[in-house]
């Protein structure tokens, strides 16, 4: 139990660590960068396999 318990709590520690990067980034971007960045987003070609 306690070793699902810290794994568990290491995963949210990272996801939450990603999360808030992400978010500083973005937020530190202008409007025309956030355009840009969502343009991108939308015409990235996803290949699977």
């Amino acid at each position: 139990m306690k070793k699902k318990l810290f794994s568990l709590l290491k995963y949210i520690a990272f996801l939450g660590v990603g999360i808030f990067l992400t978010w500083w980034q973005v937020s530190k971007m202008t409007e025309i960068e956030k355009l840009q960045f969502k343009e991108s987003i939308s015409h990235a070609q996803i290949k699977t396999e």
